[in-house]
């Protein structure tokens, strides 16, 4: 007798746990529409709608004469979301990654700026350091990468290789608060790639 209402109770507990599995989901991924939604809307990119609720739409135009592609999908090394920005530019005889320096410990670097504003917030890789150090000394590009210190978000970079420019960012927990960072990190990539031409 006592079986049943134990039986009762655990598989109410269950239910419930589903259930706020899959409302958590659902609101998670609403909100995830939403910021798409709105960068959209800041940018005037075209939204192409997928096939199922639980896939973002893919944002395609142009900005700063440069075709741009940001789409979220599934990230093969980990189980969240990856937003992908890719910007095409003019083929480039060299590449770079940007990414932003850690606080603690020492990082290697293949360029330096000889401009602590910049060196002391970023980490350069790349394979041709001279030809990057001469694109990157610009006063303007410096200004810049100074500006948006703050708002590159820690594990994530901008990369130029060949005809494409791109950043890679987990797509977890975006909100209004986060989407004013990826906005400066999508207008800073329009300037890089500008200045590239």
């Amino acid at each position: 007798m006592d079986t049943i209402p134990l039986i009762i109770t655990v598989s109410t507990l269950i239910l419930a746990t589903f259930g706020f599995i899959f409302w958590f989901a659902r609101a998670a991924t609403r909100n995830n529409h939403k910021q798409m939604q709105l960068l959209s809307e800041h940018f005037r990119l075209h939204a192409e709608k997928r096939k199922s609720f639980w896939q973002l739409p893919i944002l395609t135009g142009e900005l700063g004469g440069f075709p741009i592609q940001i789409k979220v999908e599934p990230s093969p090394a980990s189980e969240a979301n990856e937003m992908e920005v890719l910007l095409t530019v003019p083929q480039q005889p060299f590449n770079f990654i940007i990414r932003r320096k850690l606080k603690i410990g020492k990082q290697k670097t293949d360029v330096e700026l000889m401009d602590s504003q910049v060196d002391d917030y970023y980490i350069i890789r790349t394979e041709f350091p001279d030809q990057t150090q001469r694109f990157l000394q610009d006063k303007e590009i410096k200004q810049k990468l100074y500006d948006f210190k703050d708002d590159m978000f820690l594990g994530t970079s901008i990369r130029m290789q060949g005809s494409e420019m791109r950043y890679l960012m987990t797509f977890a927990n975006v909100g209004d608060k986060k989407r004013p960072k990826i906005i400066s990190t999508i207008e800073l990539m329009v300037f890089l790639a500008g200045r590239l031409v």
